[in-house]
């Protein structure tokens, strides 16, 4: 057991971005930036199911491992039209260029429509990236923008969308590193 040190304890603000290309580049390293996002948080959502035994009345009695769902859940500060456009399948630009989110039947995206479509490589950069600070790479993030989302149109609160990225396996089996900068790899 490793002796308890303060200076071991993380926090770690940064940015996310989407489509990298080098992330030896300065951010966005080649990719497209998503605006400013807070409250961030890298869920490992374990999935167990149990062994019961009969002869012990039905008891559990051990546990199957069957796999993950890794998720990324954050609030988007910004009305900005890369992020919206990244995060929200119904995004259109506006007539005037700015960004729109504009829900119509004729949408080529529509309800039973695969997320998985718009899916893309995301990495959330740590504001100190030469330190040990970990970051997050989603090899196939699905937006999946919160399924009760409320947008704040009130002059006391900002604005915030909360999002939530399903991590997922990229053609080559891949779905996240969490590591140093020196650790990851595209």
């Amino acid at each position: 057991m490793s002796t308890p040190n303060v200076a071991n304890l993380l926090r770690v603000p940064g940015r996310f971005s989407h489509s990298p290309t080098n992330l030896a580049l300065p951010y966005p390293h080649g990719g497209t930036a998503i605006g400013t996002c807070e409250g961030v948080d890298f869920a490992l959502v374990q999935i167990h199911r149990p062994i019961t035994a009969e002869e012990y009345g039905g008891q559990q009695v051990d546990a199957v491992y069957a796999g993950e769902q890794p998720r990324i859940y954050a609030t988007l500060m910004e009305y900005d039209a890369d992020a919206l456009a990244a995060l929200f399948p119904c995004y259109l630009a506006g007539t005037s260029g700015g960004p729109s989110l504009t829900v119509d039947v004729n949408s080529s995206v529509r309800a039973g429509s695969r997320l998985g479509d718009i899916a893309k490589v995301v990495v959330f950069t740590p504001d100190s990236p030469d330190s040990t600070q970990p970051w997050l790479l989603a090899r196939r993030a699905v937006p999946m923008i919160d399924e009760a989302i409320r947008i704040a149109q009130r002059g006391n609160v900002s604005w915030g969308a909360a999002v939530v990225w399903a991590l997922t396996p990229d053609t080559s089996g891949r779905v996240y590193n969490y590591a140093a900068r020196r650790d990851i790899t595209l």
